[in-house]
């Protein structure tokens, strides 16, 4: 999971980059939301099996990885498509 936290800056910098520098801080939360639905995609992909007699907690991933990616990250679609119409507007503007 910490993998997450190390992807937010780089993405802080892509997403600043493709946005043009107009709004610092809307790159910063776009980057954080995404971090945070790779995190949530990953915790369901590798749940943890409750501990038993026989196992030690063992770490099972279920379901597909792409797609519980795309689930987690389909609500943040709007607010990504959003951010690049008001940068593209802005560009067209000066």
């Amino acid at each position: 999971m910490e993998t997450t936290t190390a992807i937010e800056h780089p993405l802080t910098d892509a997403i600043a980059e493709r946005l043009g520098d107009g709004e610092p801080h809307t790159a910063r939360v776009l980057a954080a939301s995404v971090a945070s639905a790779v995190r949530v995609a990953l915790e369901q992909w590798l749940r943890t099996t409750a501990p038993s007699s026989t196992t030690s907690g063992l770490i099972v991933p279920s379901g597909s990885q792409p797609e519980l990616l795309r689930t987690t990250l389909a609500p943040l679609a709007p607010a990504l498509d959003a951010a690049e119409q008001r940068a593209l507007r802005h560009h067209r503007h000066q």
